[in-house]
Order: C-alpha cells, then structure tokens, then sequence
C-alpha cells in the first residue's frame, strides 16, 4: 500500500488511548487494531499516522513491522510532518523489533540517508541491535567519517552501547 501525501488534516482521526490501550492488550482484537493502525498510518493525516506510529511500537505485532519499514524508507517524503513521520518510524522499530534482520537492515539503510537527522536517528538505531551486534558495527564505522558531526556523534555512541553489551 503507498503512503498518501500527509498534511494535518482538517477533519483528524482521533485515537482514543484507553481504547486502544484495552484493545491492543487483547490477543483476539490486537490484529484488526493493527490493521488499523498501519492504513491510518498510510492515510493521509500526518499527526495520525505519527500517533499510530506509537501505538503500533507497543502493539507487539510483527504485522507492524513491514508498515514501519516501508515508512522509514519512504523516499518521496518531503513536507515536514512527512519527515516527522519517518523519525518516529524508526523510533517505533526501535522499540518494536530491534532484533529483527529487516529492521536492522532498515537501520543500516536509513544511516545513509540523505536527511541527516534521519541518517542521525537510525545510526542510533543500530546501537540497539544487540542481536546482530557484528553486523550492526561494520555498518557503523562508515558512519564515523559521515559528513554531518550528528551521525559521526551517534556513529560512537552506538558503537559503544554495542561493544558494552
């Protein structure tokens, strides 16, 4: 499914917490409110999709994952929420999966992006890929000699938090 152009939408889905905080707790509903979650984060509110992001991080669903990757690699996104969107992508990976081979790779793509607050976040990213640790560090020592002090800055950071593990 392609993502729609975001913007804030004047007539914005609403995401009711405790709904979806009871509906995600069980296993027989958790599924539909996933899917729900990954069309409004394909829609086109913006501050939705971003709200969805987070409720997907805590859903426990590998149905999420995809979504969130597509959403981190999303190439044509240029308004500002849409780059908003993309960072809490890669924050909802963090939490969902980052042990995941697709996300890692995500991570590692991301790094090379030429947004460098995105390229920033997933090289942070990478620090918490402790079960791909091996990999995670080749992957990060290119983003070392990064032209942006901010990845170079993360690039260590992760680095670090890796090797402590």
């Amino acid at each position: 499914m392609p993502h729609q152009p975001k913007s804030l939408s004047p007539t914005p889905v609403t995401l009711d917490p405790v709904t979806l905080r009871d509906a995600l707790a069980d296993p027989f509903r958790r599924e539909a409110v996933v899917a729900e979650l990954v069309a409004i984060l394909y829609g086109e509110d913006g501050l939705a999709a971003i709200a969805a992001c987070g409720w997907l991080a805590v859903s426990r669903s590998h149905q999420a994952i995809l979504p969130l990757v597509e959403t981190v690699l999303w190439s044509e996104a240029e308004a500002p929420i849409e780059r908003r969107l993309r960072l809490a992508a890669v924050e909802a990976l963090r939490h969902l999966a980052p042990g995941d081979e697709m996300v890692v790779s995500t991570f590692l793509a991301a790094s090379r992006d030429p947004d460098t607050v995105l390229a920033a976040e997933a090289t942070r990213a990478l620090g918490d890929c402790r079960a791909h640790a091996a990999r995670a560090m080749r992957a990060l020592t290119p983003c070392l000699e990064h032209r942006d002090q901010r990845v170079r800055r993360a690039a260590r950071a992760s680095l670090s938090r890796l090797r402590a593990a």
